[in-house]
């Protein structure tokens, strides 16, 4: 089974159980704790562990160590699942896929963008009202990657459209203008 297949699986189960009991937010927040925890190291290589060096009923030991006083029942049983089906792996995918389906159930679609400088926490603000605006959609800011290649201004994606407000892709065109004539 492919990954994204088998993730898709787990975080629709997770995200049915959260909106059936008003915890999407909370299921989500919980996520991005123990995603983030997961990405500093040790707790991977702990959860990682073979079985024969460490039980999964002392996996779970760490976990309500660590989590319980922070994270959600339900989260704390989403974590338990993975530690028996031995997928403590896909927590990031599983993190990034809740969050995409949140989202989605509330029609956002979240913008990635390239810009040549970075971004003032004004300027992401301005620039997704006006985004907003341009595209008819409710939008989130996600990933703001510095590109200097780009020259001056911005290259923007949402979903499969791509806006690119360029000083680079502008040259490129005024350049393919006066070659054609």
């Amino acid at each position: 089974m492919k990954e994204h297949t088998l993730v898709r699986r787990y975080t629709q189960s997770l995200f049915a159980v959260g909106e059936k009991l008003g915890l999407t937010d909370r299921l989500r927040e919980d996520l991005a704790c123990a995603a983030g925890a997961w990405e500093d190291g040790d707790l991977r290589r702990v959860l990682s562990a073979p079985a024969i060096l460490i039980s999964d009923r002392e996996k779970k030991d760490v976990l309500a160590a660590l989590f319980a006083s922070r994270l959600s029942e339900i989260c704390m049983n989403f974590l338990s699942l993975l530690v028996d089906k031995n997928r403590t792996d896909i927590l990031g995918a599983c993190r990034d896929d809740f969050e995409a389906l949140v989202y989605e159930s509330r029609n956002i679609e979240v913008a990635r963008v390239e810009s040549a400088f970075p971004l003032s926490d004004a300027q992401r603000q301005r620039l997704t009202e006006a985004l907003e605006k341009h595209l008819g959609k409710k939008l989130i800011v996600g990933s703001v990657t510095v590109n200097p290649e780009l020259i001056g201004g911005l290259r923007v994606t949402v979903s499969d459209d791509v806006l690119d407000f360029s000083l680079s892709a502008a040259m490129t065109d005024m350049k393919r203008s006066l070659l054609s004539l």
